[in-house]
């Protein structure tokens, strides 16, 4: 397995940190190896040209976060690295079917239990846990498709087309719609998500392509500004989300050690001043949401979720 990088086995890939709570007090995480990623690699059956993948992932951390409510995270490929390994971005790309998709998101999951202590009730507190994070949500962008007529992901937040990079993702799941109208199924697909987190919308080739061709989005930004100017609610339903009751409201005495955070907490007091019945935008700003291109059907599919956008890592450097 440790061929498939140029790293020391003993290098230090993310430094120990501490993970939940003990009835001893805080239970200390462990500093993340490139041999301890590359013995978890071999553990879910990967192959060593997956491994500068997982040791990216494992540079950032383990794929949930410790809360009552039960994220999962999820891993998009993106750049030559998903063609080289094999990674699946076309049919059943979410499914267990691919192998370098199952293993390298089973590894990832095995490295938050193996390496960073998740025990459930005591650092994992998700009530429910989550299904998906069996193998996180873990496959490649499509960008090979010719009608896809935008930009890749990872070019978009820019990186070079030969770059290959992973975007790591955390959220509870998604919701898909099926049918011509793509326009008006992402806004619906998208009415249930929590505000103020954001969102990722999954679109096949044929969307994409006939939202340009038959709704006039040239760029995957004319499309997100459509999502944000018509993803509303009222008031009284942004007061009624957890996200706000649970991670809003309670933190608003707390000063914001930020100009961004601040800015946040000024903008819920003022919605907090509003009739019930105002109506208001879901999101913040258009850059709340995001666009991933998956699938292969010759069907017009979207789905989205609440997964909000963590991080982009570089795979190259891990090679």
């Amino acid at each position: 397995m440790l061929t498939g990088t140029s790293h020391h086995p003993d290098e230090i890939v993310a430094e120990a940190f501490r993970m939940g709570i003990t009835e001893n007090g805080q239970r200390e995480g462990r500093n993340i190896t490139v041999e301890k990623v590359a013995t978890i690699a071999v553990m879910a059956g990967c192959k060593p040209e997956y491994l500068p993948l997982l040791l990216a992932l494992a540079s950032k951390g383990p794929p949930y976060f410790s809360s009552a409510q039960s994220f999962t995270g999820a891993a998009i490929v993106h750049g030559p690295i998903a063609k080289e390994i094999g990674m699946a971005s076309g049919y059943g790309c979410m499914g267990p079917y691919n192998h370098a998709n199952a293993t390298i998101g089973r590894a990832w999951q095995l490295m938050g239990r193996c390496l960073c202590y998740a025990i459930p009730g005591i650092t994992i507190m998700g009530d429910w846990g989550n299904n998906l994070q069996y193998n996180s949500l873990t496959f490649a962008d499509n960008v090979d498709n010719p009608i896809i007529p935008w930009e890749p992901f990872h070019v978009e937040k820019g990186f070079k087309p030969k770059d290959s990079v992973v975007s790591i993702w955390e959220g509870r799941g998604l919701r898909q719609r099926c049918g011509y109208n793509v326009p008006d199924f992402t806004l619906k697909v998208l009415d249930n998500v929590e505000p103020e987190n954001g969102a990722l919308v999954l679109l096949t080739p044929l969307s994409a392509k006939m939202l340009e061709e038959d709704f006039g989005f040239n760029t995957r930004e004319q499309f997100r500004q459509f999502i944000y100017d018509n993803s509303t609610m009222t008031v009284r339903e942004w007061l009624d989300s957890d996200q706000v009751q649970t991670f809003m409201i309670p933190h608003l005495e707390l000063p914001s050690p930020t100009p961004e955070g601040r800015q946040v907490q000024k903008a819920i007091k003022e919605r907090l001043a509003m009739p019930g019945d105002t109506v208001i935008k879901r999101f913040r700003s258009p850059s709340q949401i995001n666009f991933i291109i998956a699938g292969e059907g010759m069907i017009y599919f979207v789905a989205g979720g609440d997964f909000h956008l963590k991080s982009i890592v570089a795979v190259d450097p891990w090679r």
